[in-house]
């Protein structure tokens, strides 16, 4: 297993979900199905929140949740708990005070490496961070707890493994980096990814360093442009040489693509950094078999969605939590995409039976981690949010059904009341 994956999630406290719901999730394809209302895209925001390290995507400043994730260097059990301050019996937020919304945070890790093998116990609170290594009384300590809240858990495994193992690769680094995801989110249903692959995408180079944000954009051809000596005042890059997003060339039917990154900044040399050339205002033309030039402002809803998507993959190689992918796409796209996905761990929502339709079963296991079900319930007296897998018994009769080739997933999900 190279690719980071979120192994489980138990909500103790979150929002109006059912307090002990626990979830386990398939390595490749989790889809979650359910009504409208029910949290959907409220479980995509946690499982982006978890997998990219950025706590404030949870959106709430209360919570109390559980997690595991594994790596290719060992793995991660996570307990995190957020409430409000309060003052007088009122919380900060409730009282009219000149300050933002103040929480209490603290978080219980086990981190365990594979090579050399350890366990490492971490608790975060406002006094600090304390970590003890089992069996290591000298593998013991405190570091100072950062400003940044959103990213405290990988930026104080990575204080914790600057201490522990310094020296480059090691397996406690390569944990914190994993966990560590700056510009992970989930993509939403309409075009917003899009717009924000144009608004965030950028080159830099700082002196010989040569650096990309928002997917990699630094192919061979932009490496030997940017070596020359003078900033050249923008770079072109056929999307032939990018794989997802040369892909997203041939599905929109074109001849050929091109990105372009404008030279925006240039930040002379100081004392203490070199000089720094920045290229933004990232945009896309495209080729049309008559040779004319279609700007991508002038494609259609469907066809920026698509664009968005493959430039999402671009952008994260280990994950896509996704909502409602087929959203706007034509129909021949839908398998596209979903093929597209490949090994990363995938958390997609569907009101449209085409992506179902496109997902491959090899077990009733995989059928049963594949499907999360969402609806809602009485729990003590109130309405709540229910998410569930499926049962053994239910995973075994879509299996039987999906087996025997006569009905397609969507059909399956309605007749056995899933979906």
């Amino acid at each position: 297993m190279d690719s980071p994956t979120l192994r489980s999630l138990t909500v103790h406290r979150y929002r109006s979900v059912k307090p002990g719901t626990t979830l386990s999730f398939s390595r490749r394809t989790n889809v979650v199905l359910g009504r409208n209302g029910t949290g959907k895209t409220t479980l995509l925001n946690v499982a982006a929140a978890v997998l990219s390290g950025n706590l404030r995507l949870l959106k709430e400043t209360e919570y109390d949740l559980s997690y595991e994730m594994d790596f290719a260097a060992g793995s991660l059990a996570a307990r995190i708990e957020s409430s409000r301050r309060t003052i007088g019996g009122a919380s900060l937020d409730e009282r009219d005070l000149p300050v933002p919304p103040a929480t209490d945070f603290r978080a219980s890790l086990t981190v365990r490496t594979n090579e050399p093998p350890l366990k490492m116990e971490v608790e975060i609170g406002g006094a600090g961070t304390r970590y003890r290594v089992d069996g290591r009384t000298d593998l013991s300590g405190e570091v100072a707890n950062v400003s940044d809240f959103g990213f405290i858990i990988p930026i104080q495994l990575y204080s914790i493994a600057a201490l522990l193992a310094p020296e480059p690769g090691s397996a406690l680094q390569k944990i914190a980096h994993d966990c560590l995801n700056v510009f992970f989110d989930r993509m939403d249903e309409g075009l917003e990814q899009f717009d924000a692959l144009l608004r965030a995408a950028e080159i830099r180079k700082a002196g010989p360093r040569i650096s990309s944000y928002i997917g990699n954009w630094i192919t061979p051809a932009v490496r030997a442009e940017l070596a020359k000596t003078a900033p050249v005042p923008f770079i072109e890059i056929p999307l032939s040489d990018l794989p997802e997003l040369g892909n997203a060339v041939a599905y929109l039917g074109f001849a050929a693509g091109r990105a372009r990154f404008e030279l925006e900044t240039v930040t002379p040399a100081t004392d203490d950094a070199p000089e720094t050339f920045r290229y933004g205002r990232l945009g896309f033309s495209f080729t049309r078999a008559d040779g004319s030039v279609l700007p991508h402002g002038h494609l259609s809803y469907g066809q920026k969605r698509l664009l968005g998507f493959f430039g999402y993959l671009a952008a994260n190689r280990d994950f896509a939590v996704i909502d409602e992918l087929a959203n706007g796409l034509h129909h021949s796209w839908i398998g596209a995409c979903a093929d597209a996905l490949g090994s990363r761990q995938a958390f997609l929502t569907s009101q449209n039976p085409l992506l179902l339709d496109a997902l491959p079963f090899s077990s009733p296991d995989d059928v049963r981690r594949t499907f999360v079900i969402c609806s809602s319930c009485l729990h003590e007296g109130r309405e709540v949010l229910e998410w569930r897998g499926l049962t053994a018994e239910e995973a075994a009769e879509f299996w039987s059904a999906y087996e025997a080739g006569i009905q397609q997933v969507g059909e399956i999900l309605q007749q056995k009341e899933l979906w």
